[in-house]
């Protein structure tokens, strides 16, 4: 007899049985309905067509820029998506985003062992949204909690999909070794959830450059939601790039796998940026080109680090983010 389980709290339930049946069960994660599927949802047949191009036709650019932008806002959760499809009112999603986001809330006393615990949780959830940078577990969200328990705390809320932690890595090739002794960056469920949350989407209404609020947290959160989203594999979360020590700082916003190959992944608010901490990268890595997802169309442009390293730069669309794997895979044997 074949079963289907379903729920936020199945990955709970399965660490409890005591023998895991191996071979004998297929699992297969939802995500949040990526750019693709939403350009579906929203009847954009030709601007559909368009995105499915390597590279993407200029003449194409302006549209999916501003669906991106109206994706941002609206979010992937696919109740979300349906009604917003058919109404085409931000308005009316706010009681269906507060349905979700209390039943998450409410949801979280099943994962907590004990009424302090679910204090803690609650603690967490309210004060997350809140947070753009890297996190201390110590004193998480101004509070007194200890880092063992903060800690824990997460990898519950890890395990339930609501929040995920993103680790860092220093390696600039293949294998990927993500550092848990640093600090980490919060990725929530759904970038339409973490507007909810944090109250913005009141604000998000009506602005055509969404890089011009939360310093382009955003942008960069969505970035990371779609390669989540496209990732065949499971519990799959993008790295990001770091070099620390006492006179300078680097933090590259994501690395990919290409090809066998690790690529950096910068994501700049509107079109153009400083590549500094990508220049650091290039500088450690035999690569020969680098990424920039910003507001432009696409393009590659010849670049050269302070330390007179030459590269190829690429810069593709924020919408094309999705696409990146498969367009660097294409793309990079005829970089130079």
């Amino acid at each position: 007899m074949d079963v289907i389980a379903a729920g936020s709290l199945l990955e709970f339930a399965v660490s409890e049985v005591p023998s895991f049946p191996v071979g004998r069960i297929e699992q297969y994660p939802i995500y949040p309905v990526d750019f693709e599927e939403f350009l579906e949802a929203m009847g954009e047949e030709k601007a559909l067509d368009y995105y499915k191009q390597i590279p993407i036709p200029n003449l194409a650019h302006e549209k999916l820029l501003s669906l991106f932008n109206r994706y941002m806002i609206v979010g992937g959760m696919p109740e979300v998506v349906a009604d917003y499809a058919v109404n085409k009112s931000i308005p009316r999603l706010r009681k269906i985003y507060s349905s979700i986001w209390h039943n998450y809330v409410n949801d979280i006393e099943k994962y907590g062992s004990n009424q302090s615990e679910i204090k803690l949780l609650r603690h967490i959830v309210a004060t997350a949204p809140e947070i753009l940078d890297r996190i201390t577990f110590e004193g998480f969200g101004n509070s007194n909690y200890k880092s063992r328990e903060v800690g824990e705390a997460f990898r519950k809320l890890d395990k339930a999909g609501l929040i995920r932690l993103l680790y860092p890595t220093y390696s600039t090739s293949l294998p990927l070794q993500s550092n848990y002794r640093r600090k980490p960056k919060i990725q929530f469920l759904d970038t339409g959830i973490l507007n909810y949350a944090a109250g913005l989407q009141g604000e998000l209404m009506g602005v055509t450059d969404l890089n011009t609020l939360y310093k382009g947290y955003l942008v960069n959160h969505m970035m990371i939601q779609e390669l989540i989203s496209r990732n065949e594999r499971i519990g799959f979360i993008p790295p990001f790039w770091t070099r620390e020590n006492a006179n300078a700082n680097a933090e590259v916003d994501m690395i990919i796998k290409v090809n066998n190959k690790v690529v950096p992944v910068e994501v700049k608010s509107g079109a153009k940026g400083r590549l500094r901490s990508l220049h650091e990268f290039m500088d450690r890595s035999e690569l020969n080109y680098g990424v920039r997802l910003l507001a432009n169309e696409f393009s590659v442009e010849e670049a050269k680090t302070s330390k007179d390293k030459k590269f190829q730069l690429v810069n593709m669309p924020y919408y094309a983010v999705g696409q990146m794997q498969a367009w660097l895979s294409e793309l990079a044997p005829h970089i130079k």
